[in-house]
């Protein structure tokens, strides 16, 4: 699987999709809406959703994987869906769940884990709700390895 980096050679900021996210400085990139993250999940068709929001390039690119493990949790979305099983709901909510975590973030401070710290050696509030945890509500937390390649933190 390639993974797009900005420190990759043959790299350029237009084979990015559109940022996702609501709430936090875009660089002046405009952010993707709600229409064209419907149209770009239902054009994947039969692809693995897990794949296709972490290339950054399919759908939206902002998407990581604690987000990713984060976003599948709240919007109660199986880590092996493909997008074509997705119903508008499922869509709707993934979106509107991806803006409210990364807003909720940056709202934070950021996430701080293990010994993460910002420039200024300040260390961001947010709270993960799966990612990284051994239990939520009294349930074991799987970590199960996504379509892909990465761990993806799941009560599935």
């Amino acid at each position: 699987m390639y993974t797009l980096s900005m420190d990759d050679p043959s790299f350029h900021i237009n084979d990015m999709a559109k940022q996702i996210g609501n709430g936090y400085d875009t660089k002046g990139f405009e952010p993707i809406t709600y229409p064209e993250f419907e149209e770009n999940i239902k054009a994947q068709k039969t692809k693995f959703l897990v794949k296709v929001l972490m290339d950054q390039r399919s759908i939206c690119s902002g998407i990581g994987n604690w987000i990713l493990s984060e976003a599948l949790h709240m919007a109660n979305i199986h880590p092996d869906s493909r997008c074509s099983h997705l119903t508008n709901f499922d869509i709707r909510l993934l979106y509107d769940t991806c803006e409210k975590i990364i807003k909720d973030c940056v709202q934070e401070g950021g996430i701080s884990l293990n010994d993460y710290k910002h420039y200024d050696g300040t260390v961001g509030s947010y709270q993960p709700r799966i990612y990284n945890r051994l239990s939520v509500d009294g349930k074991p937390v799987n970590i199960v390895k996504g379509k892909h390649g990465r761990k993806i933190f799941t009560l599935f």
